[in-house]
């Protein structure tokens, strides 16, 4: 365990750890909402359980990018709905 905290550039661990617990207050936000918070949860811990042990800084900034477009997309979605507090209620959208 020792050998793989060594392996991954502190940098780039912590940057992850944010981007991770990030990823699991959106969750939280969309779980509240849509009645499915632990799903969520448990979605985004498997995305970064399932690549916790990946040493390849190309292949981390790869994951992390996929993260943070999820992110951003979900982020725009929701700027769009508050700009067009109709679309609220009705789901219509221009």
């Amino acid at each position: 365990m020792a050998n793989m905290k060594n392996a991954i550039p502190p940098h780039i661990a912590q940057s992850a750890r944010n981007l991770y617990r990030e990823c699991l207050r959106r969750a939280d936000y969309i779980g509240a909402k849509k009645g499915n918070r632990e799903t969520l949860r448990k979605l985004v811990r498997e995305q970064f359980k399932t690549n916790m042990h990946e040493t390849d800084p190309a292949k981390i900034q790869e994951y992390k990018d996929a993260a943070v477009r999820g992110l951003f997309n979900h982020m725009f979605y929701e700027a769009s709905t508050m700009s067009d507090p109709l679309s609220r209620w009705t789901g219509i959208q221009d």
